[in-house]
């Protein structure tokens, strides 16, 4: 273990016990040649079930987590499981099935499906009532729901299937099934102005939104579609500079079409209020196609001098973007349009710094709510 103090040690009991795993900080010397610590662990209570998708009527293979509230009472009786760093967690076997040791009080058993683009994500967040804080995103009209947990907090986009729970202790183990359902896939092609098919590009929305994929060959393929839950699908042939979008929405075609056009794009120099540039901020948008697996041509931010050019956007639409970087967060531009074949120079644009959004951003140092 290294000398200092910045060491922190965790215990995982067996599976088969009821015992909730559990960390502490170690602090070693070079005087010192070894460290003791004694981990007084508590049982918790049982929770035991099934996750199945009900349009297949199979089991759902996938990872269970459970993670407690930051107001759950009962954290005093359970004070190192609180310490981050811990993910306890386990998989379903191959019938679906799964038990975990949870602490008693109020908590969320959270479920991933290792078939992770067949499923919808989110699905029960809008049930649990425990506290919770909205997050910005890159997408500027878009935030995402992070439930006030520990040891880790829980994104609910991060998550296909999220259950409250709140049992009591010493109660009997208590029964769970997780009911999922996947989505259907829709196959695709593109086609240039002149109608002809093409090969190639980057699509988004085909799986997550916001990312951006390849497309192999001269078909795409939308994963995990359902006709309740419209589609904002984007595309760019970087080689053409062509770019198109279609709204997947209801019953799908049995393959879907899709004609791109002339891209145009948008360049300028980022600032802050002095008029100073700010230099490697991250830049993202609905629509905005970004880089694509270590291709640096569509690496969307500013370069030393603040400067940005971005491609693939499609006329006719409005686009809203958003800029983030160390502990900075804010609106770039604001529902800005392109022309086909050109590139529209903003000029100088002051960043719309968000105070609020930038407090959320990951790697700001705040304290630790008492649990």
């Amino acid at each position: 273990m290294p000398i200092g103090k910045e060491n922190s040690l965790y215990v995982f009991p067996p599976e088969t016990t009821a015992y909730l795993p559990a960390g502490l900080p170690i602090s070693t010397q070079v005087a010192e040649p070894s460290v003791t610590r004694d981990f007084q662990l508590k049982p918790g209570v049982w929770v035991r079930g099934r996750a199945i998708d009900d349009r297949t009527g199979k089991p759902a293979r996938g990872r269970v987590q459970y993670r407690a509230f930051r107001d759950n009472p009962q954290l005093k009786s359970f004070p190192l499981f609180s310490r981050g760093g811990i993910t306890h967690e386990r998989r379903t076997d191959d019938d679906g099935r799964f038990e975990i040791a949870v602490m008693p009080g109020p908590g969320i058993i959270s479920f991933v499906a290792l078939d992770h683009t067949r499923y919808r994500r989110g699905l029960g967040a809008e049930t649990i009532t425990g506290s919770a804080t909205d997050v910005p995103t890159m997408d500027a009209n878009r935030k995402v729901k992070m439930f006030n947990t520990v040891p880790t907090s829980v994104f609910a986009n991060n998550e296909h299937l999220l259950r409250q729970i709140d049992p009591e202790d010493g109660s009997k183990p208590m029964e769970l099934t997780l009911t999922l359902t996947s989505g259907t896939d829709v196959t695709g092609r593109l086609l240039d102005p002149e109608g002809k098919r093409l090969s190639g590009g980057i699509v988004s929305g085909n799986v997550f939104e916001g990312a951006w994929y390849p497309i192999h060959g001269d078909e795409f393929r939308v994963e995990g579609y359902y006709a309740d839950r419209p589609r904002e699908l984007f595309f760019y042939h970087p080689e053409r500079d062509l770019a198109g979008h279609c709204h997947l929405e209801g019953q799908p075609p049995a393959q879907l079409t899709v004609t791109l056009q002339p891209a145009g794009g948008v360049g300028g120099r980022l600032v802050d209020d002095s008029g100073a540039p700010l230099p490697r901020i991250v830049l993202r948008g609905e629509g905005v196609a970004g880089e694509n697996y270590g291709d640096a041509s569509l690496r969307l931010g500013t370069d030393e001098n603040g400067r940005f050019h971005i491609r693939g956007l499609i006329p006719g639409r409005t686009y809203t973007v958003v800029g983030m970087g160390e502990r900075i967060y804010g609106r770039v531009l604001t529902e800005v349009s392109v022309e086909p074949g050109t590139t529209k120079d903003v000029g100088d644009v002051k960043l719309q710094v968000d105070n609020k959004a930038t407090e959320l951003l990951p790697g700001k140092v705040r304290r630790r709510p008492d649990p």
